[in-house]
């Protein structure tokens, strides 16, 4: 029985991961009060990066909620924006250069997915980068956005993307082709700390996370997802560091 962890088996080293919190969802009852408020809370427990939806609204509207983030916590927090493949090309060149003002870290997922060629050209033309896809899968799909130079970081998720073996493939074309690798989080306790191993072996420098409540992901994976000072500990317990507790299995299943 192996009693390493499993990113020590694939050759990646111990060491911590900056994150960044997820947030800045649309809801009827919050009101810029409130998404000032969520976001001092990411602060507050250590974290400095911090990514915001865009895209539900106008770009006005969008615009004002993020300078009012900027110029409630300043330059040192680092903020990235999440479009959900929402925009056309002229509408996300528009919302790119008003991003490049504010200093924003990087802007998710512009265009769709199925326009490479496009989001190409999008990198050319704007200094923020550009990070995607989520929604491609294969390895073959991220060849083509690599290659073509679709994107400026590379977004993968152990769940979505084929599991460790192939998100490590991924990583590591990316990295030969001199991009870096952030993780996307789907939600999931288990395949966030899939996705946490993975990262540890292709040498990402972040990796994405969220502090909405879960209860089914700390029942099954909080021993292993730790942080502190907003950086990720790597498990320190052999395969993924997860024992999962049936009684939870049981609790959640649907028939």
């Amino acid at each position: 029985m192996y009693k390493r962890q499993v990113y020590k088996l694939l050759g990646g080293e111990r060491r911590r991961i900056r994150g960044y919190i997820t947030g800045g969802y649309y809801r009827q009852d919050k009101d810029m009060e409130k998404l000032l408020e969520e976001v001092k809370g990411y602060i507050e427990k250590g974290f400095t990066s911090v990514k915001i939806k865009i895209g539900g609204l106008s770009v006005q509207e969008d615009m004002k909620r993020l300078n009012a983030i900027r110029e409630n916590f300043g330059n040192s927090l680092n903020i990235a924006v999440d479009a959900n493949n929402v925009y056309d090309f002229n509408t996300a060149l528009k919302v790119g250069r008003e991003l490049e003002k504010l200093g924003v870290m990087f802007f998710e997922e512009p265009i769709s997915t199925d326009l490479p060629d496009l989001s190409a050209e999008l990198t050319r033309a704007l200094d923020i980068p550009i990070a995607g896809y989520e929604t491609a899968s294969t390895l073959f799909e991220y060849r083509d956005l690599i290659t073509k130079r679709s994107v400026d970081i590379v977004q993968v998720d152990a769940s979505w993307n084929g599991g460790i073996t192939e998100m490590v493939r991924i990583g590591n074309l990316a990295r030969a082709f001199g991009l870096p690798v952030v993780p996307h989080y789907s939600a999931g306790g288990i395949s966030f700390v899939a996705s946490l191993h993975s990262a540890l072996v292709i040498d990402s420098p972040i990796i994405e996370y969220h502090l909405r409540y879960n209860p089914l992901r700390e029942s099954l994976a909080g021993e292993a997802i730790r942080y502190e000072n907003g950086e990720f500990l790597p498990p320190d317990k052999p395969g993924l560091g997860i024992s999962l507790d049936e009684r939870v299995i049981e609790k959640y299943r649907v028939e």
